[in-house]
């Protein structure tokens, strides 16, 4: 945070004018200034007209300002010279802890960019996977239709083919021991033995092929179906799984951008945060805007009515509203309040003249231009009348004066 500096004008050096009264230009002189009966007096105050103010506009300190040192109200100072000292200890400890938030953040976010390659090259190893998993899938599907389903079907008409030979081998061998034995027309136990046992083989051997057959069929309408249908889905799965892990990768990687881009933001939030804190620390040795005298409180504070501070040792100051002045000496206006009931006198009236309080004769009149103000003082609707704050523009430099010193203006209606 910058000390925020509000200035009225530009910068001068206090020093002891041998001429009470120097005419500037354009503004009147005592000479020519006041001249008829029965003026108009009001009570004034005189007020900085060049100055510059001190405000303490903290952008991250929320504690408050206990004054630890300060230059007395009235000390002639120079431009950059140290005016007040304000205890920092609270605020360095926000510094410190804003310093240890920001290595932390730092640090998450490297931690984070590494468990994001992590997360990234294990997507991308899955994704490998997941379309070796789908080269294979596609690759048993081709084999199986182009190659496994005909060598099936090649091994099943081979088996039918061995089957039906079997039978008619057995055929052809029953029916020649038939022959033969009923040619030799001899009969005896071994020989009905062996043909017994030839009709059970050709028997079972007809029921064997029988079943070979309805295994086939079985195969060939639903085992090879199942098959080539259990390839083809994981073919689709395979797809499938792949497009999934693909498109879970785009919605990782948006996810991971996003928060990293969280984490950026928070690094640079940390950042501003301790250098707007660094800032706060330069506020809290506070030096002059300006070469001058310096003035405790605000410009406003010496008009009529108010009351100025005075900073001590162990006081505190307020943040956001002007807390020291540094006034170019010998420049002033004097300001009054005007009552309403006079504002019609007082229109009519280019300019006055003052009479300061506390100086000799020859330094105590001045004159000047008249300006009022156009709104009334809010804090005047309660009173009898309105007022309006207004000032006489002096057009001379004065010397051996102060700020919130009494005048008394004397305005000369304008004649009919």
């Amino acid at each position: 945070m910058k000390t925020l500096l509000l200035p009225f004008s530009g910068l001068a050096l206090w020093a002891v004018l041998t001429q009470p009264l120097t005419s500037q230009e354009g503004l009147p002189t005592l000479a020519d200034a006041f001249e008829g009966n029965e003026p108009m007096k009001l009570d004034g105050t005189l007020v900085p007209s060049k100055a510059d103010e001190v405000v303490l506009w903290p952008q991250e300190w929320s504690g408050g300002y206990r004054v630890l040192e300060v230059l007395p109200h009235g000390t002639i100072v120079e431009r950059g010279q140290v005016i007040a000292v304000l205890d920092r200890e609270g605020l360095e400890i926000q510094v410190h802890d804003a310093e240890i938030a920001l290595e932390s953040a730092q640090l998450n976010f490297a931690l984070d960019q590494e468990r994001a390659e992590l997360d990234q090259m294990t997507t991308q190893q899955g994704i490998r996977q997941a379309q070796a998993s789908l080269h294979r899938a596609k690759r048993d599907l081709k084999g199986w239709r182009e190659f496994e389903t005909k060598m099936n079907k090649a091994q099943a008409q081979l088996s039918a083919m061995y089957s039906i030979h079997g039978i008619e081998d057995a055929t052809d061998e029953l029916e020649q021991l038939e022959a033969m034995y009923t040619a030799d027309e001899l009969t005896d136990a071994t020989e009905e033995i062996v043909l017994k046992r030839s009709r059970r083989n050709l028997e079972r051997s007809k029921i064997s092929v029988e079943l070979q057959e309805r295994q086939r069929d079985y195969q060939a309408n639903f085992s090879w179906t199942s098959s080539g249908e259990r390839k083809e889905e994981a073919v689709q799965n395979a797809e499938e799984s792949l497009h999934l892990k693909e498109r879970r990768a785009e919605l990782d990687n948006v996810a991971r951008e996003h928060r990293m881009e969280v984490a950026r933001m928070q690094i640079q939030r940390q950042e501003h945060k301790l250098e707007r804190l660094r800032e706060d620390m330069d506020s809290m040795e506070i030096r002059a805007p300006r070469s001058g005298m310096l003035l405790h409180g605000a410009v406003d504070d010496y008009g009529p009515g108010k009351m100025a501070p005075r900073h001590q040792r162990g006081g505190q100051l307020q943040s956001r509203t002007p807390v020291f002045a540094v006034a170019a000496p010998g420049h002033f206006e004097i300001q009054f309040k005007a009552p309403e009931s006079e504002l019609v006198n007082l229109r009519s009236c280019k300019e006055g003249v003052a009479t300061i309080s506390g100086l000799a004769d020859d330094k105590a009149r001045v004159a000047g231009k008249l300006e009022l103000a156009r709104f009334p003082i809010p804090g005047s609707a309660g009173g009898p009348t309105n007022q309006y704050l207004s000032s006489l523009r002096i057009g001379v430099e004065l010397a051996d004066v102060v700020p919130g010193q009494r005048a008394s203006i004397e305005f000369q209606p304008a004649k009919d």
